[in-house]
């Protein structure tokens, strides 16, 4: 009976922390051994050790590891059920881990979303994460960030990709919205106080997946917003009104839904959120490490 009950706590011992006994002695990125035994310790479920440590040595190199905060990945780790529903996308920083406590509302975790890799399929009706930890992405209208994301849209898909806006009174906040229409909104108080930014035609609703970063330069100007998609520039037009005060708010950032509703089909593999803009180096460094990843194009 000792020997059992030894053998059992040996096991249970070895499940909760194997990821950080394999990575102890190796050149494994001391975040990343952090994280993988906080997840297993959570419940949750490590998926790509390789993947996040060579990503996080990279914004190191680049001098931009401070810079960033994760919204997610579905390949870094997640806290799922049976049926692959998820109730945490984990944050590999820490701070500012996603959750879903209403099983109905949870996104699924979707295997061989891209050149085999996971995603996280939001349904469009009901399902959405949010981020408590709001200040990290508390940005005023006169503060740089930007927006990087692998996505799969289907047709007449898309939706909030993420937010951190009032919903309804003056809608104050900001939102990026992605798909069949792709815009940033900026405001201070719905269409008085204002910048809306919308991507030319077409759209990008169709089942292919594709990078999307957008910038924001913190000038309260339209000259200020660049969308990419794979890496190239795209022409915006749609630039309505003008933002001349606060966007701040105390609301917590949505990632497929904005505060009050749930407006987002398709899959996100990747959502990551910088409060600079990246210089041409850091960008093209970060979009070919990504690329051969996913092998999306």
């Amino acid at each position: 009976m000792r020997k059992t009950i030894l053998a059992i706590l040996l096991v249970i011992a070895f499940s909760t922390n194997c990821f950080a006994f394999w990575t102890k002695g190796t050149d494994t990125a001391p975040e990343v051994q952090t994280f993988c035994k906080r997840v297993l310790d959570d419940g949750g479920t490590v998926v790509d050790v390789e993947y996040m440590d060579k990503l996080v040595k990279l914004l190191k190199q680049l001098g931009i590891w401070g810079n960033v905060n994760f919204l997610g990945d579905a390949n870094f780790a997640v806290k799922k059920d049976a049926a692959n529903a998820v109730a945490t996308l984990y944050d590999l920083k820490g701070s500012n881990d996603a959750v879903q406590t209403t099983g109905a509302n949870q996104p699924i975790w979707t295997a061989s979303s891209q050149n085999g890799k996971y995603g996280i399929g939001y349904s469009g009706a009901t399902s959405f994460m949010t981020v408590g930890t709001e200040s990290n992405f508390d940005f005023e209208r006169t503060d740089s960030f930007s927006v990087y994301s692998i996505l799969k849209i289907p047709a007449a898909g898309g939706g909030y990709l993420t937010s951190k806006l009032t919903q309804g009174g003056s809608y104050e906040g900001w939102e990026v919205v992605y798909g069949a229409t792709t815009y940033l909104y900026l405001i201070n108080t719905l269409t008085s106080n204002q910048m809306y930014c919308k991507l030319d035609p077409p759209g990008f609703d169709d089942s292919v997946t594709r990078s999307f970063l957008m910038t924001y330069n913190g000038t309260s100007a339209y000259a200020g917003i660049i969308f990419y998609s794979n890496n190239v520039v795209q022409s915006h037009d749609g630039e309505t009104g003008a933002l001349t005060a606060t966007i701040l708010n105390a609301k917590n950032v949505y990632i497929g839904a904005r505060d009050g509703g749930v407006n987002f089909t398709g899959t996100i593999m990747t959502n990551i959120i910088f409060d600079i803009v990246p210089t041409a180096t850091q960008r093209t460094a970060i979009e070919t490490f990504i690329n051969q990843y996913y092998q999306i194009y």
